[in-house]
């Protein structure tokens, strides 16, 4: 039986108790630390949490890329910093976040050994229930299937003491972690993908939807999302896209007959690339999902602990996450017109793209972006040339879903970027662009 309930109406001001505990303690209680720490838990609660927040993604109304990228991002904040708790080892990586400083993380009143399995559990319960408000009622099940399921489990491995003071500790760590979520003005981002208010420019060359409800782009202004690492130097990549031409000898023209051939005249191998990479698609699990079951494998097979496995979501997700708002700042700043749009204007009326694409203009390319800074982070843990191989699509029948191997995450990151070229929805030089700038953001949250 659980004994918290999930943000209940006494909390509507987002735990302003617990946000105060570490400046109004009285001195018979004096914040302290655990009596033992989580170096030695393996990372079995983590992965289960993770995995199941790609899952409910798929079904999870507004849940596109750049929703579910923060979703995940904060999630593994809250994973980070419940298992990293009184750890100075693993102190200083969250100092750096943008806005920290806006919420006080939560202070045990009583010392005392913690059980980091049960205190996991609940503050990734109480997160994910107040990240994901929008699912259906059987995903609700799977997330109290878990929770329960999770928590008997563990449940004789302490004393009841123990046990309340591990999950009362997980609750006031996910009421912390979402009120510093909604500091950056997108907790209800999922209820509008579409806004009415931003006038689409207009113009020779520029963009406009041809595949979308009331022809409206996708979060436009998700460019102006605060990022977790700071991005000032890359918030625009240095190369720009072609200047727009209708010209048969111009360079742009000749980008878009690129898109056109390729898409035409796919072998079998690179069909398979692009339905393999084609993750977000509708009840598609996104490309941010994607290479977070990716990460969460790695992290299976090299056998991480708790903490270093949370380590490892955080960089990877935080990465994901500010490499698409970089992304997207981009791409509504050229404003320009997709491969779908000019080859059917100025090459052949008759194209379409194998997989839909997507409700942004194209520079630069955002599956690229997030692929290069997955790749920039995993390469700096895990070596950059290591060796993997990618099942996550195992399971499906209908693509060849069949597992992937790579001679390292960057081969990875430019085969998914070429699965956009082969699929008629991203020029080869956005494709590049997306490359560069990911690698780029990578390596600012690598450094955090």
């Amino acid at each position: 039986m659980r004994r918290f309930d999930v943000f209940s109406l006494k909390s509507a001001v987002l735990g302003l108790t617990f946000l105060m505990l570490a400046g109004s303690c009285s001195k018979e209680e004096t914040p302290t630390t655990p009596t033992n720490l989580s170096d030695q838990v393996d990372s079995k609660i983590a992965q289960e949490w993770s995995s199941l927040a790609v899952t409910i993604v798929k079904d999870a109304p507004g849940f596109v890329a750049p929703v579910a990228a923060r979703s995940f991002a904060y999630l593994s904040m809250g994973l980070y910093l419940t298992s990293s708790y009184g750890n100075p080892a693993y102190s200083s990586f969250t100092r750096n976040l943008a806005g920290i400083d806006q919420v006080k993380m939560p202070s045990l009143i009583s010392g005392g050994q913690i059980d980091w399995n049960q205190a996991t559990n609940e503050m990734c319960y109480h997160l994910i229930k107040a990240l994901y408000r929008s699912i259906p009622a059987a995903n609700n099940k799977m997330i109290e299937d878990l929770y329960l399921n999770s928590a008997a489990s563990y449940d004789a491995q302490a004393s009841t003491e123990t046990k309340e003071r591990s999950r009362d500790l997980g609750v006031k760590m996910a009421e912390a972690v979402y009120a510093y979520s909604k500091t950056d003005g997108q907790d209800e981002a999922f209820v509008n993908n579409y806004p009415n208010n931003f006038k689409i420019p207009e113009g020779a060359g520029v963009w406009s939807p041809i595949n979308t409800a009331g022809k409206k782009p996708l979060l436009p202004y998700w460019g102006s999302v605060r990022t977790f690492s700071n991005l000032t130097n890359v918030e625009i990549v240095d190369a720009t896209p072609p200047q727009f031409s209708e010209e048969k000898n111009s360079e742009m023209y000749s980008y878009a007959l690129e898109v056109r051939n390729r898409t035409f005249n796919l072998n079998y191998e690179e069909e398979t690339v692009v339905k393999y990479w084609n993750d977000d698609q509708k009840n598609g699990i996104t490309t941010p999902g994607h290479m977070l079951l990716l990460t969460l494998n790695l992290i299976k097979q090299e056998n991480k602990s708790l903490p270093e496995a949370s380590a490892i979501l955080m960089k990877v997700t935080m990465a994901m996450h500010d490499a698409i708002v970089t992304s997207w700042k981009t791409i509504f700043t050229y404003n320009t017109v997709r491969p779908e749009n000019y080859i059917r204007n100025y090459i052949d009326a008759r194209f379409i793209s194998l997989v839909n694409t997507p409700a942004t203009p194209e520079f630069c390319s955002a599956q690229a972006s997030i692929a290069s800074a997955t790749a920039e982070v995993l390469g700096s843990i895990f070596g950059y040339n290591y060796s993997f191989t990618d099942a996550t699509h195992f399971y499906r029948k209908d693509i060849d879903g069949n597992p992937r191997t790579y001679r390292n995450f960057t081969q990875m990151a430019e085969e998914i970027a070429l699965s956009n070229l082969y699929g008629g929805i991203n020029y080869r030089f956005s494709l590049e662009a997306g490359l560069k700038q990911g690698s780029e953001v990578g390596r600012l949250v690598s450094n955090l």
